[in-house]
């Protein structure tokens, strides 16, 4: 038998009883109700594809790929229908993630949601940059609380496009040392207006002193409501403007060392 064959032979296609399937813990997105009610209201078995599954505890199977065509189905056909499903009796963690990752383009994955399983695959610059959140007493989660970020797309866009870990280190000092671990503090226009004059000024900027200034300025959320304002005001671009206003508040009642965009 050639290798070409073997290499499909990884996974079986074998009919499950709807009742016997569970949305993977870890891998699957958050569930969207009415994307799942889209796919149920023009159910079409012909058109069903195959679910993703591996087996789990106690004769049960994870889906790592398909828990809203299968709640379509759940919903439609009931529990004791069987669905298609492409089978694993044991794959890693990681290459569930990626395989997840891989097919997920029919509809688009959610920011939060696609940053979760690019841990679980193990992605070299998501793991950089969730190891630099814990040491400053943060993370990332679909939960708004106290030390949370939300902004991974600017945190990636900091980490890969303007400097990398030491002005990514930089602004989360900055912002913690001016408003804690508040959540709105780490908005993406923030997070990215902060690391476009650290990454340009980050020789010559006294940390401490932009901390208690931003601080004494009110709060994030001013700031932001500010900036788009100006932005939409003066027709410029968001992030330039609270570029700006950054500097423009740093160089208060200073006579030397001021910054100059």
């Amino acid at each position: 038998m050639s290798e070409a064959v073997q290499k499909f032979q990884r996974y079986t296609v074998e009919w499950l009883y709807i009742r016997d399937l569970s949305p993977h813990p870890q891998v699957q997105r958050s569930l969207d109700k009415a994307w799942m009610g889209s796919i149920r209201d023009g159910f079409d078995p012909d058109k069903f594809r195959e679910l993703y599954v591996v087996k789990a505890p106690g004769g049960k199977w994870w889906i790592f790929d398909g828990q809203h065509r299968h709640g379509a189905a759940l919903e439609a056909l009931g529990h004791d229908q069987k669905a298609p499903c492409r089978v694993w009796d044991a794959i890693p963690l990681e290459r569930q993630a990626e395989l997840f990752l891989d097919i997920n383009k029919s509809k688009a994955v959610s920011a939060l949601d696609k940053w979760r399983v690019r841990l679980l695959a193990k992605e070299e610059v998501p793991l950089k940059i969730e190891a630099l959140l814990h040491r400053h007493k943060l993370h990332v989660s679909a939960t708004r609380a106290e030390g949370v970020v939300q902004a991974v797309a600017a945190l990636e866009s900091i980490w890969t496009r303007q400097g990398g870990e030491a002005v990514l280190g930089s602004v989360l000092s900055i912002l913690a040392a001016a408003w804690g671990r508040a959540p709105e503090a780490y908005d993406g226009l923030i997070l990215r207006g902060l690391a476009g004059v650290v990454h340009r000024f980050g020789d010559v900027i006294v940390e401490k002193e932009l901390a208690a200034k931003l601080a004494r300025k009110g709060t994030p959320g001013g700031m932001v409501g500010k900036a788009k304002n100006t932005a939409q005001v003066m027709a410029k671009g968001a992030i330039r403007t609270m570029t700006e206003l950054i500097v423009n508040i740093y160089n208060e009642k200073r006579r030397t060392s001021r910054l100059e965009l």
